[in-house]
């Protein structure tokens, strides 16, 4: 009686292992996409939050810059972090200035100058009603390289 194994037993097994280890790196290679995924919405559902709370956090300036007769306003940011958000928040609507447009349609979105990796869509909705208006602050963020896989939306409303 010989000890070991067969050629066929030895291929068959190698099979077998071959295609668990298939199956194990495509699981690996799944979870892996999803963790990054996660991770893209997870940041773009902060910057949202955080463009909200900056919003709600504002003087009524921000307010005046929505013109009753121009409802809805629609602002267009592309930004890397909150602080270059914050430089454009100062720059432009505390001091008053405009960078609106009235398409809300995705293919009139303006195209990013330069590098950065996060845009935002931000609609100011406004209705008047009794003397009190109230503001429909809608925030849509996504990561550039991802698209809209990688989107958040947030929403609050106002009364001023």
């Amino acid at each position: 009686m010989k000890k070991g194994f067969t050629l066929v037993e030895l291929i068959a097994s190698l099979a077998i292992f071959a295609m668990a280890m298939v199956a194990i790196s495509m699981a690996f290679f799944a979870s892996t996409t999803t963790r990054q995924m996660n991770d893209v919405k997870q940041s773009t559902a902060g910057y949202a939050q955080a463009i909200i709370e900056t919003f709600r956090g504002s003087t009524e300036t921000v307010y005046k810059t929505v013109d009753s007769t121009e409802s809805p306003t629609f602002i267009f940011v592309y930004f890397n972090n909150m602080v270059d958000f914050n430089d454009w928040y100062k720059a432009y609507i505390v001091i008053g200035a405009k960078i609106t447009t009235k398409e809300g349609n995705p293919t009139t979105y303006p195209l990013p100058i330069g590098n950065q990796l996060f845009g935002a869509l931000i609609k100011i909705n406004k209705k008047s009603a009794y003397g009190v208006n109230t503001y429909n602050i809608s925030v849509r963020v996504w990561r550039i390289d991802k698209g809209a896989r990688g989107e958040s939306v947030r929403d609050i409303y106002e009364s001023r």
